[in-house]
């Protein structure tokens, strides 16, 4: 057979079996190595699927609770079903509220912190702290009261209360009153502090 035609009848690797699937197969491995897929390699973008979350629905309204549906935010707590309205004080430990966005009132089981104004009243089981002003309202702790602006009513903790800035009508702490300027009463336990001045009880 002449060499043309002996050429022109060898296999070549296009025609052969093995050397296709080699091909493949390192095709397949290549994006794997470069960190990509089939379809970046070719510069086509595609689209990543999203998981599908599962929408939270709405607990609905709670009848038979101890106060009345007033759009206040009540921050409670529940063991189990078990609605808690007195605590010790270990299981008060460790627990904080804290709340930032604009409050108009918030009664609060636990320790509550408002980083902004509270329009309304502010109430809490243990301490408050607001970092701005108490509108109109008054502010009611169990223990220890921080006010960072003006207070435009009432305020009364079970120890101290300190205001940074003015408080609008009467003032009653356990313990120490601290405030730069105070309307109504004063009633403290031991010390009041207003303005620059010190008053001994």
């Amino acid at each position: 057979m002449p060499a043309s035609l002996a050429s022109a009848h060898k296999p070549s690797a296009n025609g052969n079996p093995n050397v296709l699937v080699r091909i493949l197969v390192c095709c397949r491995r290549l994006p794997g190595c470069l960190d990509t897929t089939i379809d970046g390699l070719f510069g086509i973008q595609t689209e990543s699927v999203q998981p599908q979350v599962e929408s939270l629905a709405p607990i609905g309204i709670v009848e038979n609770l101890p106060w009345p549906d007033d759009r206040a935010l009540h921050v409670v707590v529940y063991q189990g079903h078990r609605l808690i309205q007195r605590f010790s004080g270990n299981e008060r430990r460790n627990m904080l509220f804290r709340y930032d966005g604009a409050a108009i009132n918030v009664n609060c089981a636990v320790d509550l912190v408002c980083e902004k104004d509270v329009a309304g009243k502010a109430d809490a089981g243990k301490d408050i702290i607001v970092h701005g002003d108490v509108v109109q309202g008054n502010v009611d702790a169990g223990k220890d009261c921080e006010i960072g602006g003006n207070v435009g009513g009432n305020v009364s903790a079970g120890k101290d209360v300190t205001v940074s800035g003015s408080v609008g009508q009467d003032v009653f702490a356990g313990v120490m009153v601290k405030a730069k300027s105070v309307s109504g009463r004063i009633v403290s336990g031991v010390t009041s502090f207003i303005g620059k001045g010190k008053t001994q009880q």
